[in-house]
C-alpha cells in the first residue's frame, strides 16, 4: 500500500518514494516536510497538532513493502489457426468416421524462441489417399505468416489408405521437422524435412519400421534434437528385438543420427539393414508394455525418456518411464524406473524431457486414485536417482485425463493439457502452465479454455511450450467451426508478466476544514465527481483532472438531508431522501443558482421511507436504496410530476440495513451494509431481492460505485470489531466478498470514514470525505486487465491474484 498526503492549496504535489513500485528500504521516517501544511488540522474527525500528526503520518509510511501484483497472464500472439475442409472423404466414409474437417492441431511444435510453429492435421491434404500434412508458420511480430505445407506420404494412391500424420517435431531454431505417420502400412513412417528458404525438402530417406514388424506403428512418437540432427522414434506395438514372440507389444524406441557425408540417417546405438532391421533398440521391459507411446530426446540428444503407460511394475498398466543415456556405443539406463502410482494409472503416457536431460515431466491418468483425472509429476537427476520435484500436480476434476506435457528448456516450467475438457468457467482450463519455485509447482496465469465446441472426443488435445516457457501452442483437433465436424484449431499464447508495481494503493487529496459532511458521490456525464451535501453547505465537485475541489451552495438546510447519488438517464444527478420529502436533483451542466432543485415525491417521511444511496438502472431509473425503509425506492424523474416516486417492498433480515447502491455488471443493483453483516442485491427488472452474507460480518460501508469489470467497490466506513478496516469489493456473478484494508486508521483507534463512492474517468475510485480532512482515492491493481486481455480472446479465466 501507499499513502500519499497531498497539499490542496499547492499547484503541484511531491510523491513519497513509497509511489514507486519498487521496494523501499526502512529508513524513511516522517519529516518536517511531510507534515509543513499547517500547524493544526483536522484529521480523522478530529482536531491535531502537527507534532501528533507527525506520528500518524509515521505510522501510515511505516516501511511495509506494497502489495505487488505479480499475476502473469497468457495472451493470444496472432489469430486462429482454424482447420479447413476435406478435399478426400473416402477414409471416412471406409472407417466410420463423420467428421468434415481436417483436425489440425492433433500435434503441435514450437521452436526454442516460439517464432516457428508446425501444426499436424490429421486428415488434411490433396492426396487421394488420407495422409494428413503438416502446416509450418512463422512469427513476424503481429501475426504468423505460412511458410508451406508437407503433405503426409502415399501408399498406394487412390486407395482408401488411412495414412495419417500424427506426430511434428520442430528442432530449435525451426528449420527442420520430423513428421510422423504411425499408420504407413505395416510399420510406421517418418521423415525429415529442412527449409530451403522457400519450401521444405526432405533430409536423408525415409524412416520406416522394422519389415518384420507389422503393426508396429512406428512413430507413434518422435522427438529432434535440438539442431535436428538426431531423432527419437517410438513404436508401441513393436515386439522386442530378442523377445521372440509375436504381438508381444513390448515396444522399442530407436535413435538416428543425420550424416551429412553419407545424406543418410545412421542407427544410434546399433546398426540398421537396407529393411530397418536394426541392432541396439532400446525395447520395453515386459510384454505388452507399449514402451515407445511417448519419447523425448535431451537437447543433444545423448539422453532419451521413454514412456511405457502399460508397464506393471507398480500394478497392472502402472506405466513408467525409463531414462537412457548414450555413452558412445550403448544407450545405458540411468537410475531405476520411474513408476506409476498404481493399477491403471498409466505412467508415461506422455513424457518431456529438459533440455540438458536432468530432468523429465510425466504424464499419467492418475497417480495412486482411480478418478483418472489425470497427474503430472516432474522429476530430476541428482547423479544416482531421479527425485521428485516438488509435489505432483492433479488433474482438476475426475475424468480429465490431465497428463499430456511439455517442459521449458531448463524444465522450470511445465504446461499442462487434459484430454478430456471441460469449457465451465468455474472450471479451470484444460492447459495450465507451472513454474518451479524452489519447492513446489505455482501456477502461471490461467487456465486456458477453447470455446464450447472444443468439449469434444478423446487424445487430441495437444501443446508445446518455447524454449523459455514463454510462448505455449494448444492444439485442439475435435474443435468443430461452423458446420465443420473435427476442423481443428490451434492458438499461440504468450506469457504477460507485468513489471512489479504497487497494487491497492489509497491516497488522502486534503480538502479545506469546515465545509460539512457529505453523503454519497456520483460521476457526472463531464467526468467530474459530485458529492452529497449531508449537512453540508451545499454541494462538493471534485475534478480528477486536477484533482480540485469545489463547494457549490445550493441553499439547502438540515430539514433536506440526502444520502447518496445517482445520475438518472438524463444525465441529472439524482439525491436520495434520508429525511426529507423531497429528492434532490442537481444538474451539473447548469452554471446558475438554479442548478440544484428539489422535487416533491407526496409521502410523508418516517422511518418506513428513509433510503440511503442511490443507483441507475438500465432503463434510466433512479433506485434507492433502504436504510430504513421497508422495501427499495424507485424515481423515474421521465414520469409526470406526483408519480415520480414507487415504493417496492423486499424481505430482508430485519437488522439488515444498506447505505449505498451501485449497478452490478448483471444489471442488479447492489446495496452495501451498515449493519447485519450481508449485501443486499435488488433486480429492478422484477423486484426480487437476495440476501448475501458476507464476513467479516461486522464490516461496516458507506456507498459503492461500478468498476468497468462490474464488480462493486464498497467506500470504507468502519469495522468496530476487527483490526482490517477499508473497502469491500463485491462480484455479484459469483456472490463474492472481498475486504481490502486500507489502513486508515488513527493512533487512538478512530477510523478516518468516507461516505459515497464514484469511478473517475481515469479508472480511480473517489470516495467522499464523511469525517475525514480529505477525499479518498483507491487504485486499482494493474493486473485486472488480464481477465479482460483473456476474455477478449474467447477464453474464461480465474480472479486475478494479488500477492505480497
Amino acid at each position: 500500500r501507499a499513502f500519499r498526503l497531498w497539499n490542496a492549496q499547492r499547484a503541484s504535489h511531491e510523491p513519497h518514494p513509497r509511489d514507486n513500485p519498487g521496494r523501499v528500504s526502512c529508513t524513511r521516517t516522517a519529516s518536517r516536510e511531510d507534515v509543513s501544511l499547517s500547524s493544526k488540522l483536522f484529521v480523522m474527525g478530529f482536531s491535531v497538532s502537527s507534532t501528533r500528526l507527525a506520528l500518524i503520518l509515521a505510522l501510515l509510511l511505516a516501511c511495509v513493502p506494497p502489495i505487488a501484483c505479480q499475476a502473469p497472464y497468457w495472451t493470444q500472439i496472432g489469430a486462429d489457426f482454424d482447420g479447413q475442409a476435406l478435399t478426400n472423404k473416402q477414409c471416412c466414409s471406409t472407417y466410420g468416421y463423420s467428421q468434415s474437417g481436417e483436425a489440425l492441431g492433433s500435434s503441435v511444435s514450437l521452436s526454442a524462441d516460439g517464432s516457428r510453429a508446425a501444426f499436424a492435421s490429421t486428415y488434411g491434404g490433396a492426396n487421394s489417399e488420407t495422409t494428413g500434412l503438416v502446416k509450418l508458420y512463422d512469427y513476424d511480430g503481429s501475426d504468423w505468416t505460412p511458410m508451406g505445407t508437407i503433405e503426409g506420404k502415399e501408399d498406394t494412391p487412390g486407395s482408401s489408405a488411412f495414412l495419417v500424420v500424427n506426430q511434428v517435431s520442430l528442432s530449435s531454431d525451426g528449420t527442420r521437422v520430423a513428421v510422423a505417420q504411425r499408420y504407413y502400412p505395416a510399420r510406421g513412417l517418418v521423415r525429415v524435412f529442412e527449409y530451403s528458404g522457400s519450401s521444405w525438402v526432405q533430409v536423408g530417406a525415409d524412416l520406416l519400421g522394422d519389415a518384420d514388424g507389422s503393426g508396429d506403428q512406428s512413430g507413434a512418437s518422435v522427438s529432434l534434437s535440438s539442431d535436428g540432427s538426431r531423432i527419437a522414434i517410438g513404436a508401441l506395438f513393436n515386439d522386442g528385438e530378442t523377445s521372440g514372440v509375436q504381438n508381444s507389444n513390448h515396444g522399442h524406441v530407436r535413435v538416428f543420427e543425420y550424416d551429412e557425408s553419407s545424406s543418410s540417417w545412421m542407427k544410434v546405438g546399433g546398426t540398421c539393414d537396407q529393411d530397418f532391421r536394426c541392432t541396439g533398440d532400446i525395447d520395453g521391459e515386459a510384454a505388452w508394455d507399449e514402451s515407445g507411446t511417448a519419447v523425448s530426446l535431451s537437447g543433444d540428444g545423448s539422453r532419451v525418456a521413454i514412456g511405457a503407460p502399460e508397464n506393471d511394475g507398480a500394478g497392472l498398466s502402472a506405466g513408467h518411464v525409463r531414462v537412457f543415456e548414450y555413452d558412445g556405443s550403448t544407450w545405458t539406463q540411468i537410475g531405476l524406473d520411474i513408476d506409476g502410482g498404481g493399477p491403471d494409472n498409466r505412467a508415461g503416457r506422455f513424457v518431456s524431457l529438459s533440455a540438458d536431460g536432468s530432468r523429465v515431466a510425466i504424464g499419467a491418468n492418475d497417480y495412486g486414485g482411480t478418478d483418472m483425472s489425470g497427474h503430472v509429476r516432474v522429476y530430476e537427476y541428482d547423479g544416482s536417482s531421479w527425485v521428485l520435484m516438488g509435489s505432483g500436480i492433479d488433474g482438476v476434476k475426475a475424468g480429465d485425463y490431465s497428463c499430456v506435457v511439455s517442459l521449458s528448456s531448463d524444465g522450470s516450467r511445465v504446461a499442462i493439457g487434459a484430454l478430456y475438457r471441460d469449457t465451465r468457467p468455474e472450471v479451470p482450463g484444460p492447459v495450465r502452465v507451472f513454474e518451479y519455485d524452489g519447492s513446489d509447482w505455482v501456477q502461471l496465469g490461467f487456465g486456458l479454455y477453447g470455446d464450447a465446441n472444443d468439449i469434444e472426443a478423446y487424445d487430441k488435445l495437444a501443446v508445446s511450450l518455447s524454449g523459455d516457457g514463454s510462448r505455449l501452442a494448444v492444439g485442439a483437433s475435435p474443435t468443430t467451426i461452423g458446420a465443420l465436424t473435427d476442423a481443428g484449431r490451434v492458438r499461440v499464447f504468450e506469457l504477460f508478466r507485468p513489471a512489479e508495481q504497487p497494487g491497492w494503493i489509497f491516497e488522502l487529496v486534503p480538502t479545506y476544514s469546515g465545509i460539512g459532511q457529505f453523503s454519497g458521490a456520483a460521476t457526472a456525464g463531464d467526468g467530474r465527481v459530485v458529492f452529497v451535501p449531508s449537512n453540508a453547505n451545499g454541494v462538493g465537485v471534485f475534478n480528477p483532472t486536477d484533482d480540485s475541489f469545489t463547494l457549490v451552495p445550493v441553499g439547502v438546510t438540515g430539514d433536506n438531508k440526502f444520502n447518496g447519488a445517482a445520475v438518472a438517464g438524463d444525465g441529472k444527478v439524482v439525491f436520495a431522501p434520508e429525511n426529507a420529502d423531497h429528492v434532490g436533483v442537481y444538474d451539473p451542466t447548469d452554471p446558475t443558482d438554479n442548478s440544484f432543485s428539489l422535487v416533491d415525491i407526496s409521502v410523508t417521511i418516517s422511518t418506513d421511507y428513509k433510503f440511503a444511496g442511490a443507483a441507475t438502472a438500465r432503463d434510466g431509473r433512479v433506485v434507492f436504496a433502504p436504510l430504513f425503509a421497508l422495501g427499495v425506492g424507485i424515481f423515474d424523474s421521465t414520469a409526470p410530476a406526483g408519480s415520480q416516486f414507487t415504493l417496492v417492498h423486499v424481505d430482508k433480515p430485519q437488522n439488515a440495513n444498506f447505505v449505498g447502491a451501485a449497478l452490478a455488471g448483471d444489471g442488479r443493483v447492489v446495496f452495501p451494509p451498515i449493519g447485519g453483516g450481508g449485501v443486499g442485491v435488488f433486480d429492478p427488472t422484477d423486484d426480487t431481492f437476495t440476501f448475501v452474507d458476507i464476513s467479516p460480518t461486522t464490516a461496516r460501508f458507506h456507498f459503492a460505485a461500478t468498476l468497468d469489470d462490474g464488480r462493486v467497490v464498497f467506500a470504507p466506513y468502519i469495522n468496530p470489531d476487527a483490526e482490517e478496516h477499508g473497502a469491500g469489493i463485491f462480484d455479484a456473478t459469483a456472490n463474492r466478498f472481498t475486504l481490502v484494508n486500507t489502513g486508515t486508521t488513527s493512533l487512538d483507534g478512530i477510523t478516518e470514514r468516507f461516505s459515497g463512492a464514484a469511478v473517475a474517468p481515469d479508472g480511480r475510485v473517489v470516495f467522499a470525505p464523511l469525517s475525514a480532512n480529505g477525499v479518498g482515492i483507491l487504485k486499482l491493481p494493474p493486473c485486472s486487465c488480464c481477465e479482460t486481455t483473456m476474455k477478449s480472446f474467447g477464453f474464461h479465466t480465474n480472479e486475478c491474484k494479488v500477492v505480497s
